[in-house]
């Protein structure tokens, strides 16, 4: 009866102490976390046994349960306690908030003592009838007065609450910076749409042979164009973040052969090929429509092409500038940015072939070092871009009864006609280095998963011409839609003072042309029309030597591979600009793009008029009628020179850039396979999984 009790009592104990063990593990408390309250309130008195928190002496031993009841039960505490017998060997295994060595301490030396020692195992002690005749057979140098012990242990757990804090207060501020850092990754860096771009940039890789017709300088041509392009995804390691990178190419060759010419002052009907498109070494770079390592969101970028436009900063000075307008030209630009938590660059050239336009930006963030989002942000930068060869002299045409210097010196109304050489291009006589540079600070004001906005405030002036700059002041916010990261929206407004011989974004989409003769009415004259001057000239002479506001207001909305919209609206002192973009790079069997610029305008109703000078458009569309075969239309309104010698009676503008329309359309057979991003988009999943489940266990 005795043994039988015992290994009840036995496995009530081993079936106590394992479940609880297991339960304290799932739940991940912490030991010191007990000891004091038991310490503090168990009495020193004679008892068999410690009870477990509020425990009264017991009077009748019997086995311990899960939980127990006060002043009945001397048997062991529910939390991993053991019978009074057990040797010290059971207290040294046992952690300090759960060994019975507190109580075994408390125990005064029983008077009796036990005739057998209980030579067994700690994990088999044999309970004694009478709590009276168990005096705990621990070594005696590990033993301690009744007096001490309740003290001793009170102050042991203290280190083990303190260093635990200690490591959590680390783990959280490593869980703040990389809750940060994944909240960086949510936004997109950039432009969310391709504004001002040729072309779209299919997410697939594809070959083809494409052939249709295009009107283009008054004559109908065929075009034969062989095209091919191709998408890796993580091809590239970045050196800082170790983030794998894509990399996209293009490349095409178009052929033109005139068919028709319907140029009335052009005698020469013959088919021939368009041999001016490439009888220059620049004219070869074309073949490369585009070459691109990373987006504008990786800590590396790098894009080569005739296909981008490019932005420096926040866009003060210069704001998507597009080499490639005039079609006796063929220009790309290169662009590459880098950057980490301290600081980066930005570096633009925007000739590649001729290396006329440059600039970039470089910028410190000096207190990345602090967990604090607001300090990580702030970013202090200096911006330069200049132009090598800016156009100060042109040659005009002469006439007998005309001198273009008359009008120069405001002696003839008549406007000069710009002279051009053999390729058609304006005659430039003298040139000059032009530059701007500026300083810009920024910070972010607010962020979370779905918000960040910053502001920032830029300062910049044409060479060192400090005095007569401009103020930005802006705000720049960008927001997820959804927890996928899907659907976003940038927000971009500026309020601007500045000198009005001054002008924001300076180098921007139209400036290509305009370096050589302003074609937007800026100041909002009356019947404005191009004069052979450039940009520069009329901001220097123009201007009233007075300071003026301006303002800027940007939105953009992209679900990502599905569709891009963007609207921008410019208001000058005395004139007004406006730009919307709407994009279907990946709809089903149908790619679209469609980019209208209107610069310079006085009133609502002078937005779609028929001008010859201050428009853009662009417009591309692509349907796939089978898996090989592929119908492409093309409709673009861009600038190109108009012969001094070919006259223009409706609008007097020959002589002149003008904004005249080129349609297209081909017949392409081709292949498209392997989506770009799949990869991306499966470790996407994973992760919403992951994070799904992380967000359940909480």
């Amino acid at each position: 009866m005795r043994h039988s009790k015992f290994f009840i009592l036995l496995t009530l104990f081993v079936f106590s102490f394992v479940t609880l063990s297991a339960q304290e593990a799932a739940e991940e408390q912490k030991p010191a976390e007990q000891p004091a309250p038991a310490a503090e309130e168990q009495k020193p008195a004679e008892q068999p046994a410690p009870a477990a928190e509020e425990q009264k002496p017991a009077e009748q031993p019997a086995p311990a349960a899960e939980e127990q009841k006060p002043a009945e039960q001397p048997a062991p505490a529910a939390e991993e306690q053991k019978p009074a017998e057990q040797p010290a060997p059971a207290a040294e295994e046992q952690k300090p908030a759960e060994q019975p060595a507190p109580a075994a301490e408390e125990q005064k030396p029983a008077e009796q003592p036990v005739a057998q020692p209980a030579p067994t195992k700690a994990e088999e002690p044999k309970p004694a009838e009478k709590p009276a005749a168990q005096p705990a057979p621990a070594k005696a140098e590990e033993q301690k007065p009744a007096e001490q012990p309740a003290a001793a242990k009170a102050e042991e757990p203290k280190p083990a609450e303190e260093q635990p804090a200690e490591d959590a207060a680390a783990k959280k501020d490593d869980s703040n910076e990389k809750m940060i850092r994944d909240i960086e990754k949510r936004f997109w860096k950039g432009e969310v749409a391709n504004i001002g771009a040729n072309e779209i940039i299919s997410p697939y890789n594809s070959a083809g042979l494409a052939a249709g017709v295009k009107l283009m300088d008054d004559a109908l041509y065929l075009v034969i164009t062989p095209k091919f392009s191709m998408h890796f995804d993580k091809l590239i390691k970045e050196p800082v973040s170790e983030k794998e990178l894509d990399l996209i190419f293009g490349f095409h060759v178009p052929l033109n052969v005139r068919l028709v010419n319907t140029d009335i002052n052009n005698n020469d009907h013959s088919i021939r090929f368009r041999s001016e498109d490439w009888d220059e070494w620049q004219d070869y770079l074309k073949i490369l429509r585009y070459f691109q390592i990373g987006t504008s969101e990786d800590n590396l970028y790098l894009s080569i092409g005739s296909n981008f436009a490019q932005t420096i900063g926040h866009g003060t000075i210069l704001k998507r500038y597009i080499p490639n307008h005039d079609s006796t030209f063929s220009t790309m630009s290169a662009k590459l940015n880098w950057y980490f938590d301290y600081g980066g660059f930005e570096a633009l050239l925007g000739d590649v072939a001729r290396g006329n336009i440059f600039g970039g930006i470089v910028f410190l963030k000096p207190f990345s070092a602090i967990g604090n989002y607001h300090a990580r942000s702030a970013s202090f930068g200096y911006s330069f871009v200049g132009d090598r060869s800016a156009p100060t002299k042109l040659k005009y045409e002469k006439y007998y009864d005309y001198d273009p210097d008359d009008y120069l010196n405001g002696k003839d109304n008549r406007l000069p006609r710009i002279a051009v050489d053999s390729k058609g291009r304006p005659i430039i006589e003298d040139d000059e280095f032009l530059y701007m540079q500026g300083i810009d600070f920024e910070i972010k004001l607010f962020k979370n998963e779905k918000v960040d906005i910053k502001t920032f405030a830029d300062y910049s002036w044409f060479k060192t011409d400090f005095v007569k700059g401009g103020f930005t002041f802006g705000l720049l916010g960008r927001f997820n839609l959804d927890d996928k990261n899907q659907h976003a929206i940038r927000i971009q407004l500026e309020g601007r003072a500045h000198h009005d011989s001054y002008m924001p974004s300076f180098f921007d989409t139209f400036y290509d042309i305009e370096r050589i003769e302003m074609m937007t009415n800026i100041f909002g004259a009356k019947n404005f029309q191009p004069d052979g001057r450039s940009k520069y000239w009329h901001l220097m002479n123009d201007s009233d030597d007075k300071f003026v506001g301006s303002f800027y207001g940007e939105f953009s909305y992209s679900f990502r591979t599905w569709i891009s919209l963007s609207l921008g609206y410019e208001k000058l002192p005395d004139s007004s600009s406006l730009f919307a973009h709407l994009e279907l790079p990946d709809l089903w069997i149908v790619k679209m793009m469609v980019t209208y610029y209107k610069r310079g305008f006085g009133s609502a109703k002078e937005l779609f008029s028929d001008s010859h000078v201050s428009s853009l458009f662009r417009g591309v569309i692509r349907f796939q009628i089978l898996p090989f075969l592929y119908i492409n239309g093309y409709a673009g309104k861009h600038w190109s020179f108009w012969n001094a010698k070919n006259p223009r009676p409706h609008d007097n503008l020959e002589g002149h850039y003008v904004s005249s329309w080129d349609l297209g359309a081909d017949v392409e057979f081709g292949w498209e396979w392997g989506r770009s991003g799949k990869e991306d988009k499966k470790a996407d999943k994973k992760a919403d999984k992951k994070a799904d489940k992380k967000e359940e266990k909480k």
